[in-house]
């Protein structure tokens, strides 16, 4: 099946405007576009001199970020409205255009006044700035769909699930006993599903937007295209997997716990992502206070070995397992209860990584609870698993 080449956006700002121009990047990078960034696109070891040209060329759009101190500012960035004008000449071709984005009530500089402006300071600058760019899904070179998740590879090998009393105080009698498991290779999604990668799913299938949710054009709250989806039940998630695996060609659909959990600590028996040491800053939890989902790049020192974001924390997230006692089966025969899809509406299926309304105890790696397949909350969202 063909997929769809993501929508290059660059953006072009001066220095001193990099953490307005970082946060516009990552709410268009959560809606499904492309948008590059010198800080978060720039490899080790390149010149940023040739590269930044090159990425100018190639982009579909350019979004030219105007302040008082860029408009001012002389140098290279002076260089790069250049060259986005100089791109902006094959526009009549088609390939190529400029959208001028003030970032306070500046002047609009000459060389830009033949465009029409955004202005982003405005209480719906954000909105009037999606209305001149295509919708994500319509371009279609690629192989890889706008709200298709980034997947992280989990290589086979062996694991301890569950917690060890003697180096966890907060180990629970139902993540007991701890022990050995092995799992074949599998891919995990860096991030929790997020709000815009689930309104995809909601518009094509005509689904009933999740609670909050603008009912009439099936879009999230403004601002949380990139917060997990939440108020889905365990059916909403299951369901997702399928829609994603038929529109994008791939096997998608919910990690078992104990995929999730390898996710979360590794192989280095890990209490939490990040290590053994609880540290309340690399993770949305009850001691946060927010009492509100964030968004899923918000805690970028909270990755896990595998560079998982959100294990802890955020939103619990379903596992397509039913709540069982441990050890969790390790041969196919006795497994395959414990993953029946099909199970009854009154069997408990188990969530993994806590949420922003709980603590230190409920974001460990090994943490786990049960819930009716049928609940949903605003504290409970999922992320999707891929077999090779």
């Amino acid at each position: 099946m063909a997929g769809t080449k993501p929508i290059q956006i660059f953006l072009c700002h001066a220095s001193e405007d990099k953490a307005a121009v970082e946060a516009i990047y990552e709410r268009l990078k959560g809606l499904g576009y492309k948008p590059w960034l010198d800080k978060k696109d720039l490899l080790p070891g390149q010149l940023w001199e040739q590269e930044i040209p090159k990425v100018i060329r190639a982009s579909d759009y350019i979004l030219i970020f105007l302040s008082k101190t860029s408009i001012l500012k002389r140098g290279y960035v002076q260089t790069e409205f250049k060259l986005a004008l100089d791109a902006w000449m094959r526009v009549t071709q088609g390939m190529i255009n400029n959208i001028p984005v003030r970032l306070d009530d500046s002047e609009i500089p000459d060389q830009f006044s033949k465009f029409q402006w955004c202005n982003l300071f405005d209480a719906d600058g954000f909105e009037t700035l999606l209305r001149a760019l295509p919708q994500p899904n319509t371009l279609n070179t690629g192989t890889h769909q706008p709200f298709e998740p980034e997947m992280i590879l989990i290589p086979a090998g062996e694991f301890r699930m569950g917690s060890d009393p003697q180096q966890d105080e907060h180990a629970h009698v139902s993540e007991q006993p701890q022990h050995r498991l092995s799992l074949s290779d599998y891919y995990l999604a860096k991030t929790p599903v997020t709000n815009a990668q689930y309104s995809a799913f909601v518009r094509a299938t005509g689904r009933e937007a999740p609670e909050g949710w603008d009912w009439v054009y099936h879009t999230p709250p403004r601002g949380q295209e990139d917060h997990p989806a939440v108020h889905v039940s365990w059916y909403d998630a299951v369901d997702y997997g399928p829609w994603l695996s038929e529109v994008t060609g791939r096997v998608y659909g919910l990690p078992s716990e104990a995929e999730w959990e390898k996710g979360a600590r590794g192989i280095d028996n890990r209490i939490f992502p990040w290590g053994n040491q609880w540290d309340a800053t690399r993770c949305n939890s009850g001691e946060s206070a927010l009492e509100k989902t964030t968004s899923v790049h918000a805690y970028p020192d909270g990755v896990s070995p595998y560079d998982l974001l959100d294990m802890a924390g955020n939103v619990w997230e379903w596992t397509r397992s039913l709540w069982g006692e441990y050890p969790y089966p390790t041969d196919q025969p006795e497994q395959a209860w414990r993953e029946n899809l099909k199970a009854a509406r009154t069997r408990h299926r188990v969530q993994r990584g806590g949420a922003f309304h709980g603590f230190r105890r409920d974001v460990r790696c090994d943490s786990r609870r049960g819930d009716y397949p049928y609940n949903s909350g605003m504290h409970i969202g999922f992320r999707v698993v891929m077999h090779p």
